[in-house]
């Protein structure tokens, strides 16, 4: 028996599941987050704070080997002078302290033990047991590590280089311990990984060295960390993962199932891309809450508690977070200032054309009260009315002081069921609130921030378009993917549809607001047919987005992958299922019906699409063209045109149709 057995701990008590500098990149992404704002110009990306680190870690390094200390430094040592570097203000001490323990928290979370060691440390008997380890954590640091994984009981106690700067490469830290505890060298049993600082120095003090390098183990250990020397090895490994997933969804369910599971898993970069964005803004903004937003935010929430399950993102704390039961129509009323034209030029300037019915809806009154009037007007409740705000019938209706009372007596009542739900939910006055959508211009959110002068509110989408209504000051908006403020890429802005129809909620869209025994429940109004719809498709496109986000969540955590990285591929998918739509994906489409509350009014059914007579007759009859713009208008998917039963011909004259649109909605954009 051994009078000394001293163990290495990395790679053979413990394993990391990635590469030892992924450990620190992850620090660099995480004083990223948690330092945004006071961030030097020449550090704004994780890549250029990690190199910096490097840079201090070898110069430090080398004065500790003039200064005849073996090359070692502790790790507090490095991040203060790190955050000094990277940072316009001047880092506090708990400062530097709370970034090494997230380092710490990070390597708690991508360690674990070596199966095999205990069994195979059992040849070698020793009266005391220790851990020896050049590293620059100190004791204190490593203690806690190995006690996080049960090893205390194994190396109670150990030594490491940092503390002591002396290492086991030089040997001096071999020589150290043996004149600590008494030891003769023949007297000493070292095991570790190493083949120089673990074998072939102490052996050369006379020490008992045994290689410890299982087979299997050090396989699986270069996989892992030839992922982070390749960013393209680590996306070609989520790509697999996913693939792989895709495959065994065959066999799983029934083939319409694993149709819409395959497209959900190969779309996964969208969405987990879009999800990192969300989490990495929070930690930058700092809102109190963060809410998701009907419908399509009940999706982006699956995904978003799919990636951080424990609210943790980069080891740093997100903010509290929950759906919040919200559509344009349950705010629009709730937000007016005032009842009267301007107000109301907010709808206008998105819908140019308005049924009245529509009107009375959004403002929810009963258009029955105002026949008579109505009459006076001459208007009809089915007409479709062109640029409401220049119409005289309308103008002389927001003059009428009837029909104005009862729409101020309605968006009274309509605020105060939001405030209440609001309230209800945990928002707070002051408070700086998260939303999350899918876009397209935040009007939920402008609704909300009009009703909530004084919370600062910040949106985050999957795309914006250009702003039409004057931004309330209280509301900030980000933006995933494209934003037409800041980009002239008008490919992404053709059409919403394919989007918002895979990311829909079977639980139907909030009609408003109800009070029942001090409690305020959201109204949803369910349809039938769109449900049929999600459940044949979006249900199982949704899971395999999912699916695929659980997969992925190990590598993109220990891999630090940040949301820009998958911008392109998000953007690609985007590309793909706009432009070469799945057959699956159009007959969704084509069976689910458009609701199209705030324009039209009522349901449309995109499949009913104008027949080659109409479109020619369109070109000299006011009526079948105005029927034929409609089409265009509410549709706008050119390459879903392929999924429509109609003839070849009908099919050509409508891509021509559609493609003249288009270009007309382009110069009319670029003209803005």
């Amino acid at each position: 028996m051994y009078k000394l057995r001293t163990i290495d701990v990395w790679d053979t008590l413990l394993r990391r599941k990635c590469h030892p500098e992924a450990v620190k990149f992850a620090t660099a992404h995480r004083i990223f987050l948690r330092f945004h704002a006071d961030l030097s110009a020449n550090f704004i990306t994780p890549s250029s704070i990690y190199e910096r680190r490097n840079v201090i870690e070898a110069q430090m390094a080398r004065r500790a080997e003039n200064a005849s200390h073996d090359g070692e430094y502790q790790l507090t040592d490095v991040l203060r002078v790190l955050l000094c570097d990277v940072l316009n203000t001047t880092p506090k001490e708990e400062e530097v302290l709370h970034v090494a323990e997230g380092e710490l928290s990070f390597e708690m979370a991508m360690t674990f033990p070596d199966p095999d060691i205990q069994e195979f440390i059992k040849k070698y008997p020793a009266e005391r047991t220790l851990y020896l380890s050049d590293f620059y954590m100190g004791s204190e640091m490593l203690d806690r590590l190995l006690a996080y994984h049960g090893l205390d009981k194994i190396v109670p106690e150990g030594l490491v280089s940092c503390d002591f700067m002396l290492n086991k490469r030089t040997g001096r830290l071999f020589s150290y311990v043996h004149k600590l505890y008494g030891v003769k060298p023949h007297q000493h049993v070292h095991i570790g990984d190493n083949p120089y600082a673990d074998v072939e120095t102490p052996r050369r003090l006379g020490v008992e060295a045994v290689s410890y390098v299982p087979k299997e183990a050090h396989a699986a250990r270069g996989l892992r960390e030839s992922l982070f020397v390749s960013r393209e090895a680590l996306f070609f490994e989520l790509h697999s993962s996913s693939q792989q997933l895709a495959k065994e969804a065959v066999d799983s369910f029934e083939k319409h199932e694993a149709a819409a599971f395959q497209i959900g898993v190969q779309a996964a970069p969208l969405f987990i891309g879009f999800a990192l964005f969300i989490a990495e803004q929070a930690l930058i903004e700092a809102p109190d809450q963060m809410f998701f937003f009907t419908r399509e935010g009940e999706f982006f929430y699956r995904v978003y508690n799919t990636l951080f399950a424990d609210n943790k993102h980069a080891g740093c704390r997100l903010p509290p977070s929950s759906i919040l039961a919200v559509s344009r129509q349950a705010t629009f009323a709730a937000s007016l200032g005032e009842v009267d034209i301007g107000e109301l030029q907010r709808v206008w300037s998105l819908n140019t054309q308005q049924k009245v019915s529509t009107l009375f809806s959004i403002l929810d009154i009963e258009p029955t009260m105002f026949v008579p009037l109505l009459e006076r007007l001459r208007l009809r409740l089915n007409e479709l009315v062109v640029n409401p705000q220049e119409d005289d019938r309308i103008l002389a209706l927001f003059k009428n002081e009837e029909f104005l009372a009862k729409a101020r007596s309605k968006a009274s009542s309509k605020r105060e069921e939001l405030t209440a739900y609001l309230y209800q939910c945990g928002v707070r006055a002051g408070q700086k609130l998260g939303f999350v959508d899918i876009g397209w211009r935040g009007t939920i959110q402008d609704n909300i921030a009009r009703v909530l002068p004084g919370n600062d509110t910040v949106g985050y989408y999957l795309a914006l378009r250009r702003f039409l209504n004057e931004q309330p000051r209280n509301v900030r908006k980000l933006a995933f993917g494209p934003d037409e403020r800041y980009t002239t890429d008008m490919q992404f802005f053709e059409t919403f549809e394919p989007l918002e129809l895979i990311c829909n909620s079977a639980n139907g869209s909030v009609s408003g607001y109800q009070k029942q025994d001090n409690h305020v429940i959201p109204v949803r109004e369910v349809n039938d047919r769109e449900n049929m719809v999600i459940e044949s498709f979006t249900r199982h496109f949704q899971d395999g987005v999912i699916a695929a986000a659980s997969v992925q969540r190990p590598l993109i955590a220990s891999h630090s992958v940040c949301s820009a990285e998958l911008l392109k591929p998000a953007l690609r998918v985007w590309r793909e299922l706009a432009s070469r739509p799945p057959s699956q994906l159009l007959k969704a489409y084509y069976d689910a019906p458009q609701h199209d509350l705030f324009g039209f009014g009522g349901f449309f059914d995109r499949g009913k699409a104008p027949s080659l007579g109409m479109l020619f007759s369109a070109l000299f009859l006011p009526g079948q063209r105005q029927l034929v713009i409609q089409y265009v208008r509410r549709t706008q998917w050119s390459a879903a045109l392929d999924g429509l039963k109609i003839s070849m011909v009908n099919r050509w004259v409508l891509v021509a149709v559609f493609w003249l649109a288009h270009q007309y909605k382009r110069l009319k954009a670029r003209s803005r």
